[in-house]
């Protein structure tokens, strides 16, 4: 990382060696992660430099997964 405040980048998180242990203990390939997300973020790139028009309210552009509503089983 160059800046104090700037995220780290896609390589140093997945090079970080907690990350490496982790990815392969979840059986996750480092190469296809990294292909996935850098697949998502191309998606998103177009959407986060869209100018917002102040009267307009932003909707998603993407379904809401399953993972991502609220599970029967989970506690309230």
């Amino acid at each position: 990382m160059s800046s104090r405040y700037r995220e780290p980048r896609l390589e140093d998180m997945l090079a970080d060696s907690i990350v490496k242990a982790v990815m392969e203990a979840d059986g996750v390939d480092p190469r296809e992660l990294e292909a996935e997300l850098r697949q998502t973020a191309a998606l998103l790139r177009p959407m986060r430099h869209t100018p917002k028009s102040p009267e307009a309210p932003q909707e998603s552009h993407f379904p809401i997964s399953p993972i991502d509503q609220p599970s029967t089983h989970d506690p309230p």
